[in-house]
């Protein structure tokens, strides 16, 4: 990636965690350029407080 460049992010949920205190999803993430090419991969621990 570099400056000016425009950049679509995509998520796919990997799974999906409840506890007594909060709900946790897994995702798997992957950024694209203006040009359609893959730039960055990573996974997203979000947390989703009851």
């Amino acid at each position: 990636m570099k400056p000016g460049d425009t950049i679509q992010p995509t998520g796919i949920v990997k799974s999906k965690q409840v506890t007594k205190t909060s709900r946790w999803v897994l995702i798997d993430v992957m950024v694209r350029n203006q040009a359609g090419e893959k730039v960055a991969t990573g996974e997203a621990m979000i947390e989703f407080p009851n």
